[in-house]
């Protein structure tokens, strides 16, 4: 599902607030997996997946959402 960035933080922290395992994927435009032309961050769980995707390399969005990842296994 495509989603916009804050949605998908939203539903990182919700995962992580009710103890639900998630984990996310970066793909650039040039990755054999990514059939956009956008750089995608894409988060999974229980078998569901969100996505959202960016011109630019989006250094910073992902910074953010792996201090959610982190900070839930720690």
């Amino acid at each position: 599902m495509n989603i916009d960035y804050q949605q998908l933080l939203d539903k990182a922290r919700e995962l992580t607030q009710l103890g639900v395992e998630w984990h996310h994927h970066y793909l650039p435009p040039k990755c054999i997996l990514n059939s956009d032309s956008k750089h995608l961050i894409i988060l999974e769980s229980e078998g569901k997946q969100w996505q959202t995707s960016f011109t630019e390399k989006p250094l910073d969005k992902l910074e953010q959402l792996e201090n959610i990842f982190f900070k839930r296994i720690s």
